[in-house]
């Protein structure tokens, strides 16, 4: 889809407002904002020496308006930072100020008379920033080819923009290595919770998923033209950022940068149904009834590659037969769970619509692929579970994941801390030997770690 018709048919009101006026900059960068305490100074201050760029910040409260003081409190700090001045023939509130190279345009839907329906919340927001966005950049206000999207808990490292220079021409999408801070009371909280977000993209990754990437709205960059052809960012309460990222997918290559990570500070929420908040609060109460976090049972990763491995057999073949064979190569504890979550999937159909649909194995690979994207992985995942797969407590799960590599399943069954292994699962993504991520790439073969060769 063309910006232009994107824009016009998709994008939120914002968007076709009469836009701002500035000279072009460089970057640009979306932040939803609810009830957050003003700390931009901070997390940009390892940007100072940046190209000119801009800040869209959407300033939103619910259709109560809760959290309508707070989000003034911090309007009121950043009108005096930044020198901003009210822009006029608006449907919505639009603040521009400027300190030094850096820009920023906050989008007031908090103010009485222009808060969120009940049912909206950060996807929303998200979409309002992005579409904005897209506007300045089609109009040439904005040079840099991708937007940037973060969180108000996250701070950015010094080469943040630049680290993009990394990314090949075809890429669609990027995703920022990160850290949480392990600091304060709730540290072993987070530690976990990171634990359980590296875990599953590691599995995924020993799989040969194409998408084995976390999807995390802090850490995520896109084309432009991309974010289009996506037909925008998803206005949902949650999971926007896996959604959106899983349409990229389809679009073409994901790029994983090597760099400083972003830091990302631990913090309890209840502002969405899920996410690293509601996660924290999860695992406090776990702890406080002396039950262990559950990781999903490794094995699963094991059942996942096989059938991603059956869908290349039946991508290069074009014949389905194998399918019915499928079950017989795994342990027979595990193929219940198997048959039953490939036949909630309708996973006969789809491979006997795909071979009916093609002569060419390509496409067939690419209807295939597209089919079991990342929200198909998930629910086979889950799916395992259901049909009798069950979860594991964190540690015995770590100790019997042989993809991990047999040093940190040595370290998980000797004792080791939440936070060591969180550490460890951090370096072995950082090590780790992708497959290729997303379907501009068509390898789907297995890549062991040089942890699992050692």
């Amino acid at each position: 889809m063309q910006p232009s018709r994107y824009l016009e048919r998709h994008a939120s009101a914002e968007a076709r407002d009469p836009l701002p006026s500035f000279p072009p900059v460089e970057h640009v960068l979306t932040l939803p904002l609810r009830a957050e305490p003003y700390e931009l100074r901070s997390r940009f201050a390892t940007l100072e020496g940046a190209s000119r760029w801009l800040c869209i910040a959407v300033l939103n409260a619910s259709a109560s308006g809760d959290e309508a003081t707070s989000n003034a409190a911090w309007l009121d700090a950043a009108r005096a930072e930044w020198s901003l001045t009210l822009l006029h023939g608006t449907a919505h509130p639009l603040w521009l100020g400027w300190r030094g190279k850096q820009g920023l345009l906050v989008v007031d839907r908090s103010s009485a008379g222009h808060r969120l329906a009940a049912d909206e919340g950060v996807g929303v927001a998200r979409k309002i920033g992005c579409d904005l966005a897209l506007a300045l950049w089609q109009r040439g206000q904005i040079t840099s080819p991708w937007q940037h999207s973060s969180d108000a808990d996250t701070t950015l490292p010094a080469d943040y923009f630049e680290a993009l220079a990394a990314a090949e021409e075809t890429s669609v999408a990027a995703i920022y290595p990160f850290e949480h801070l392990l600091v304060g009371p709730l540290t072993e909280s987070m530690a976990l919770y990171e634990l359980k977000l590296r875990y599953y993209v590691l599995g995924l990754a020993a799989a040969g998923s194409p998408y084995a990437y976390h999807s995390m709205g802090s850490t995520l960059a896109f084309r432009s033209e991309a974010y289009c052809k996506a037909h925008g960012m998803p206005r949902l309460r949650a999971g926007e950022d896996f959604y959106l990222l899983n349409k990229l997918a389809k679009l073409g290559p994901v790029v994983r940068l090597k760099h400083a990570p972003l830091l990302i500070d631990a913090r309890l929420s209840r502002r969405v149904p899920f996410g690293t908040g509601p996660a924290l609060l999860r695992l406090q109460d776990l702890r406080a009834r002396g039950e262990l976090m559950p990781l999903y049972h490794p094995a699963a990763f094991e059942l996942l590659r096989l059938w991603l491995e059956l869908l290349q057999e039946v991508a290069e073949s074009g014949e389905t037969g194998a399918y019915r064979r499928l079950s017989m190569h795994v342990a027979p504890e595990w193929r219940s769970a198997l048959e039953g979550s490939l036949r909630d999937l309708g996973a006969e159909e789809a491979l006997g619509s795909a071979c009916q649909s093609t002569t060419k194995a390509e496409a067939r690979a690419h209807r295939l692929q597209t089919w079991f994207d990342a929200f198909r992985s998930l629910k086979f995942v889950h799916l395992l579970r259901h049909h009798g797969l069950a979860d594991l407590p964190w540690r015995s799960a770590l100790s019997s994941a042989s993809f991990l590599g047999p040093e940190l399943v040595e370290a998980a069954e000797t004792g080791a801390s939440a936070e060591s292994l969180c550490a460890a699962l951090a370096a072995l993504e950082r090590h780790q030997s992708w497959p290729a991520l997303g379907l501009g790439q068509t390898s789907r073969r297995r890549q062991r770690s040089p942890a699992a060769e050692g």
